[in-house]
């Protein structure tokens, strides 16, 4: 898939963003206000950024790039571990 340079930059954010959702997570004492915060502008940010950038430019019978979806998904278990530990991680 090539991604204009504007996109690209978009899930570079998209994944440093991520990345940081997944050190908050990772904390030895969770501070869930911090986790909140982290989550929030996650969720914002893929809606503002990358839900509402023009899709022509991507092909649909490929997928994005798999970093993307391993950050989410570390991120989205992270979470769910926290969760359900009662932040104890």
């Amino acid at each position: 898939m090539i991604l204009s340079e504007d996109r690209r930059h978009c899930y570079e954010e998209l994944q440093q963003a991520l990345e940081q959702l997944q050190r908050t997570v990772a904390q030895d004492n969770l501070d869930r206000a911090a986790l909140a915060i982290e989550y929030k502008k996650v969720q914002q940010f893929f809606g503002n950024q990358i839900m509402r950038s023009p899709s022509a430019e991507l092909d649909a019978s490929e997928p994005p790039p798999c970093h993307v979806f391993a950050s989410s998904e570390a991120a989205s278990n992270s979470i769910r571990k926290a969760n359900c530990d009662g932040g104890a991680t």
